[in-house]
This record gives C-alpha cells, structure tokens and sequence, in this order.
C-alpha cells in the first residue's frame, strides 16, 4: 500500500467546519498476527465493488489507497491515539487519526444523535472535507471508526455522495467512486443502510454491546415515522410505525433493563459527587460530568474499542479481536 505520508504529522484543531479535523499519522510497522480465539460478532460484510479488499493486508489492487480512523464519544486524544496505533501495527502501514474531540458525555451524545440522523456537525463536515480531498485524488479510502466515529463517517460519505451528483455525476459513477471506499466500524453508532451504496462496510458488533442495537432501532422508527408521516391517511404505515416502536423496545429492552439498573446503583451510591455540582449558585457542570463519568464506568457494555498493557500491546477489546480474527 502506498500511503503519501509515512512520517509523523501533526494539525491543529480547526476553527471552522471547512478545516481538516486534527490530524496525525502513525509510522508503520510490521504487522503482526495473532491465533488467540475469536470473541466479537461479526455481521456479514457490505459487500459491493470490493469484494477482494483485504483490510489486513493493506491492499486494493494496483491504486494507492489512505487509511483514517475516527474515534467515539468521550475519548482522550491519547486514548484515540493509542487505538490508531495498534491499527497501525496491524496492517503495516500509517494510519492517520481524524480525532473527534470530546464535549462531555451529553453534548457528545447529542452531537451523535446528530449524525445518525444525517443532520450535520462541525466534526461530520470536517472529517468530510479530508475524505473528499482524498477521494478527488483518485485515491482510495480505508475507514476504520468507533461508536460514534461510524456515525461520523457515514454522515460524511452521504455528504459527499450528494457532492458528487450534485456536480452531475450519474448514479453509477457516484457508486463507482463510493466502491474505492471500505468502512470497519466496531460497536458503531450506524447501520448498514446508513452509508451510500457502493460502499464496503463491515459493522463489528459484541452481542452484548448495545450501542449498535440502539442505532439499528434507531433508524427503524425513523423510517416507519417518515413513511407514515408521507403518507399519513395510510393505516398500514402507521401500523409499521407502532411495530418498529415494538420492535426497537424489544430489540434494546434486555440491556436497558440491565443498564439502567447498575445507573441507578451507580447514581444512588455517588450521589455526594451530584450534590456537589449544585452547592454554589452556578452547576458545576465538570463536577456534574465526572457524576455521569462515574455511572457509565460502572454501566456493563462490550464497547471498548482497545485495551492495551503498559508496553502498548492490544490485550482486549474490539480492534484486538477484529484483527485476530481476520488472522486465523
């Protein structure tokens, strides 16, 4: 794979949505392999016009290819950074980090809820504007996101999708530029009809991670509502309507019922921290987040991205089962 940096760059954060996002890239190393069993559940692969890409080996036939990977709620820039690098060294090859700062966890929240709803953030335009300079080159793209770095991405993918048709480009030539695109998203905050056709997806998913069950249900009560609302002296839609609710409701119910029994544990036994945002005359709102910090630390979710020793090597989690798997 040829990749047009291969030393370390580093870009300031931008101040206007039309800048590139901060940036860095990895150098590369070998890539390694590993044989340890599998533990994620993988869904059946998109596939299109890139049926023989092979993310492990760092390769699309005879065409230089860039490779991204955006990060999710909540995330330390070293934390993004430590999980760009272990993708690195797994395929051998640079990889360049499009960092997706963090709010606190409701504006975060927010701002995902957003992007799967395909209305547009700073994030999702900036991280556009990379793909695009990209994609206009000829080149080709390697996605790799997490949580709400799927969403981000498939935000940013539909965007410039619409660019290009709105250039005038035909359908089919907008979907052969899309096929130079492939998507791995681990637990991500997206489903598979989230992104424009023609492009490779793979969605790695935990059973018991519930980020992407919440998505998927998501974008299912979406759809009905808007058929509904097209359509609205048509009973039927409106009866599909109630059955997504139903069904989203069935779909994350378990883990709700769960999670939100160990976030009322957690709110009840750190209540002290949430009476401490609100003992002066304006909320602490950095005293209110390290509160939910702590609920979400003890919530159970199979969600986390990587998670590495003290020498940086992937010991768990979903980047660490992904490329194993891709291995054995």
């Amino acid at each position: 794979m040829n990749i047009s940096s291969t030393s370390p760059v580093s870009l300031s954060r931008p101040t206007s949505p039309a800048s590139a996002p901060p940036a860095s890239v990895k150098p590369a190393k070998p890539a390694a392999a590993s044989s340890a069993p599998q533990k994620s559940d993988q869904t059946a692969a998109k596939n299109y016009q890139q049926a023989d890409f092979n993310p492990v080996q760092g390769a699309l036939p005879s065409s230089r290819t860039t490779t991204f990977y955006v990060n999710g709620i909540r995330t330390p820039e070293n934390k993004a950074e430590e999980a760009r690098d272990v993708i690195s060294d797994n395929l051998g090859t640079p990889v360049e980090l499009l960092y997706n700062p963090t709010e606190g966890l409701l504006q975060d929240g927010v701002e995902a809820w957003k992007n799967l709803s395909g209305l547009n953030t700073n994030i999702s335009q900036q991280v556009q504007t990379r793909f695009q300079a990209v994609l206009d080159k000829g080149e080709n793209l390697q996605i790799f996101a997490h949580s709400q770095g799927s969403a981000i991405t498939s935000d940013a993918l539909r965007n410039i999708a619409a660019n290009y048709k709105a250039a005038g480009k035909s359908e089919a030539e907008v979907e052969a530029i899309m096929g130079r695109i492939n998507v791995v998203g681990f637990g991500g905050f997206a489903d598979y009809e989230s992104f424009p056709e023609g492009v490779e997806v793979s969605l790695q998913r935990n059973k018991g991670d519930h980020i992407p069950q919440l998505a998927t249900a998501s974008l299912a009560v979406g759809n009905a509502f808007e058929a509904a609302v097209a359509s609205p002296k048509d009973g039927k839609k409106w009866m599909n309507f109630g059955k997504a609710v139903v069904g989203g409701i069935g779909t994350v119910g378990k883990t709700v019922v769960k999670n939100g029994a160990q976030a009322v544990g957690s709110a009840f036994e750190n209540r002290s921290e949430f009476k401490k945002a609100f003992q002066s005359e304006q909320i602490n709102m950095k005293q209110l987040e390290a509160y939910f910090a702590k609920i979400c630390a003890t919530v159970e979710s199979d969600h986390t991205v990587v998670v590495c020793d003290q020498r940086g090597k992937a010991i768990d989690g979903y980047i660490k089962n992904y490329f194993e798997e891709k291995a054995a």
